[in-house]
């Protein structure tokens, strides 16, 4: 299950935030990741240090936290825990 939230700020930048949610026999698996779009542009440029040579370097637990440090430099925890929740709340069944 896969949603995505866009968050205007008040420089007139846009982020988007993306979250899936894998669920298997080990229990869910939550996978984040994010685009900003700078102000008066059109396209939204994502976060990504695969192309950094020392971030190859890394193992995968220091990729993880160094992908997420630079994710948290353009949105914060909060709101991508408010993503996440958007994402459980449309999982829920209707009654």
């Amino acid at each position: 299950m896969n949603i995505e939230k866009i968050i205007k700020r008040k420089d007139k930048s846009r982020v988007k935030i993306g979250v899936t949610l894998h669920v298997d026999a080990r229990g869910p698996i939550w996978s984040v990741w994010v685009a900003f779009c700078p102000p008066g542009k059109r396209k939204f440029i994502p976060v990504d240090l695969s192309n950094n040579y020392q971030w190859r370097g890394l193992n995968m637990a220091d990729r993880a936290k160094a992908t997420r440090t630079e994710q948290l430099k353009h949105v914060t925890e909060a709101e991508i825990l408010a993503a996440k929740v958007e994402l459980w709340e449309s999982l829920k069944p209707a009654k």
